[in-house]
């Protein structure tokens, strides 16, 4: 692992229902070595300089659960976090993330789909180093600057309000 970004935490979204596979979860299912698609994802996320990897579960998958607790390596980067609320879609496992990345500290996300095992570590790297090369952008309202655009903890947090998105081609709201 590379020196580690003190401030960007890598959350792997695997709270989804898996549906188009069921009754197998895709996060589940081994590559040609045996490793899981979900293993392959964090173990990628791990070569990064992220200083904390999240992985947000369901609380409906003991088996997911278990892989993360058994079969990912120890490592004090990882975490996981359970989004009670899944079934409300993927905006309830980003805000669960969020806030558990919050606790830790962190100032930035990158976000990554447990579905996602060919994403290199590199990439990773490449886009946190970009978040750290680029000022956060000042947003005005009417000629006042308001807060820095990319601490958007507060506000990902507090998206109760907005209808939960249904996965389609495109998300839309039910």
């Amino acid at each position: 692992m590379a020196e580690a970004a003190a401030t960007v935490a890598v959350l792997v979204l695997a709270a989804g229902r898996s549906s188009r596979t069921a009754p197998a979860h895709k996060l589940l299912a081994p590559d040609a070595t045996g490793q899981t698609m979900l293993a392959r994802t964090v173990n990628t996320a791990l070569l990064s300089r992220a200083a904390h990897i999240i992985v947000v579960v369901p609380p409906n998958q003991p088996d997911l659960h278990h892989l993360v607790q058994t079969a990912l390596p120890t490592d004090p980067r990882l975490h996981s976090c359970t989004a009670h609320n899944a079934a409300q879609g993927l905006s309830a496992s980003l805000k669960a993330g969020v806030a558990y990345a919050e606790n830790l500290g962190a100032q930035a996300v990158l976000v990554c789909l447990g579905d996602m095992p060919l994403v290199s570590a590199t990439l990773m790297n490449a886009l946190i180093a970009t978040q750290a090369l680029v000022p956060p952008p000042l947003p005005q309202r009417q000629s006042l600057q308001a807060a820095p655009a990319t601490r958007l903890f507060g506000t990902i947090a507090n998206l109760q309000h907005l209808k939960p998105l249904k996965a389609t081609r495109a998300a839309v709201p039910f």
